[in-house]
């Protein structure tokens, strides 16, 4: 919530010690297991954070405010960020609220639309602006159009839907795909930024006699889509093709 100037973003960094210690007498590890525990759910939290909201966890540019609670106690840092809480800076204004609902509005229409069994399955991307939904679809999906405004109609705080077919497609080639690296999460914020859908094309060489393909490469749907199984184009799709397909498409 980066454009909300209200929300006061704090990152804690815990102190390890008691950390690993609550793991042991919680779980009842040795310290060994423990401290290996601790990592691997940190390497967890930090996939999760990357896969569902395109961002690095441990970017210090994404909060305003970091705590090392390693030298702070918790009493004294809840005194310090009770304080900064009353700045100005962080005060609600007219535009922050506004801005707060439409974040309100247009995640709620975002979950009406992924329990509805007619618009479950499509790729779509919500927006909300003064009442205002803009909901985007991609153009193989031209046929849930028709029940979007449908689907939304009892949402309370709805002023008008607007239901608009996506106009770009951003087609990316690779042999394979790796959805931590740095590529991937540049394009998918070009494409957040065009309203763009993303789709995947899998190059696969010519193979000799007896070689295998690996069928591991991964197929992530950039932040924003709903996940829909049998779409074969748009956002976060993995098509495989040989190389002669490809120049006959």
């Amino acid at each position: 919530m980066q454009n909300i100037s209200h929300v006061f973003r704090i990152r804690l960094v815990p102190n390890t010690g008691s950390r690993i210690q609550t793991a042991m007498l919680r779980l009842r590890m040795d310290r060994p297991q423990a401290e290996k525990y601790i990592r691997q759910v940190d390497q967890d939290i930090e996939r999760w954070v990357h896969l569902v909201h395109g961002q690095e966890i441990n970017d210090p540019g994404q909060y305003d405010l970091i705590l090392n609670l390693e030298n702070m106690s918790l009493a004294n840092a809840s005194a310090a960020l009770c304080s900064m809480a009353e700045l100005p800076d962080f005060r609600p204004t007219p535009a922050s609220i506004r801005t707060m609902e439409d974040h309100c509005l247009a995640a709620h229409a975002r979950l009406k639309l992924a329990l509805d069994e007619r618009t479950a399955e499509a790729d779509l991307r919500v927006s909300a602006n003064e009442g205002v939904v803009t909901v985007t679809y991609m153009p193989r999906q031209s046929q849930v159009a028709k029940f979007i405004p449908e689907v939304l109609a009892e949402l309370k705080g709805i002023e008008k839907v607007l239901a608009t077919m996506a106009e770009t497609n951003i087609l990316w080639i690779q042999e394979a795909f790796t959805p931590q690296s740095e590529a991937f999460t540049q394009l998918n914020q070009i494409a957040q930024r065009w309203g763009a859908a993303i789709e995947l094309l899998r190059f696969i060489p010519s193979l000799e006699s007896g070689d295998k393909v690996s069928e591991e490469t991964p197929s992530v749907p950039p932040s924003g889509y709903l996940k829909e199984a049998r779409y074969a184009g748009g956002s976060g799709r993995t098509s495989r093709r040989s190389p002669k397909a490809m120049m006959g498409s």
